[in-house]
């Protein structure tokens, strides 16, 4: 009947969100911009010289110095992204990562050889260094084909 469907009332207006207006626990405040997580080593040390025993030279010095494996490019070898999943709940750890890198300086493939412990550490890792780009390794003045390992540290501050 007409009559009944008329004497429905509309509900109230909602309640202004204050503490204790919901069962649902308060959300945590943001967190201070000193606590955000860094990226502590972005980039491999530079490799130790190797002593080898050198023939006499008999012509002038090569004008570049041979790299017996390859190197990041600076401005080419941003830092892996720090993953939501993995800083939302507190995973820290360590990944090195083997890079092998072709004559042209792409790499061609990336090796996780020491595991962080969190499969989202370990997959930044590598997915950041897939996207470098390296000096190549050289021998006997030419670029070759070479691999570097690379070491992250991911830590909350």
């Amino acid at each position: 009947t007409p009559q009944e469907t008329a004497q429905v009332e509309p509900l109230p207006e909602p309640l202004a969100a204050a503490a204790g207006s919901s069962d649902m626990p308060d959300a945590k405040p943001a967190p201070v911009e000193e606590e955000a997580p860094k990226l502590v080593e972005t980039a491999p040390p530079p490799p130790a010289p190797v002593a080898e025993a050198a023939p006499a030279a008999t012509g002038p010095a090569p004008a570049v110095a041979a790299n017996s494996q390859p190197m990041p490019i600076a401005g080419q070898s941003p830092p892996p992204t720090y993953p939501a999943a993995a800083l939302r709940a507190g995973e820290t750890g360590s990944v090195v990562v083997r890079v092998d890198v072709d004559a042209t300086g792409y790499p061609n493939n990336a090796t996780v050889i020491q595991r962080s412990g969190s499969r989202e550490l370990d997959r930044a890792a590598t997915d950041a260094v897939r996207r470098w780009r390296f000096t190549p390794a050289h021998s006997n003045g030419q670029p070759v084909p070479g691999s570097i390992e690379v070491p992250f540290d991911f830590k909350t501050q």
